[in-house]
């Protein structure tokens, strides 16, 4: 007849039974120095009416949504600056002079090279749009039209003005 079973034995330790064994008895040091050294280490909660003192943490002020997206319509993400208009400044007349018609691109959309000759910055404007503060109103083959607040020169294409 058979005998029972029985549970094998082990005769060399458990690889990491040292190691767990050692990090238990650190542990406990640790815990036991941390009392005899005098602060008050506790795995429980506070006795009640004992005093608790905590710092106290400021939350930041959070406006309403309504706030906030009032101030969204009433500003723009991108700043767009808004034309600048002279209040009592020389005429039409008189600034256009430092401008020079240079030339004309003809073709679909016909385009104006216009040069301000006091900082030599060169414009490339159609029919319409903007250049300094001048809009070009029409283009014509040897000459521009524009307009600044309700005013209206012409720049001809030989570099006159009229």
């Amino acid at each position: 007849m058979e005998s029972p079973s029985k549970s094998p034995v082990l005769t060399e330790p458990l690889p990491y039974a040292s190691s767990a064994l050692l990090f238990l008895s650190a542990a406990v040091l640790l815990l036991a120095a941390i009392q005899l050294g005098g602060i008050p280490f506790r795995l429980t909660a506070p006795e009640k009416g004992a005093a608790v003192f905590a710092a106290p943490v400021a939350s930041p002020e959070i406006p309403p949504f309504e706030n906030l997206s009032r101030d969204f319509e009433t500003h723009s993400l991108f700043y767009v600056p808004k034309e600048v208009v002279a209040v009592q400044g020389p005429g039409l007349s008189e600034m256009i002079k430092s401008f020079q018609l240079i030339g004309i691109v003809q073709g679909e959309k016909p385009e104006a090279l216009i040069k301000n000759v006091t900082t030599q910055q060169t414009y490339f404007a159609r029919q319409g749009e903007k250049f300094d503060r001048f809009t070009v109103a029409e283009i014509t083959q040897g000459s521009i039209k524009v307009e600044f607040q309700g005013e209206s020169a012409e720049l001809l294409l030989e570099g006159g003005n009229s």
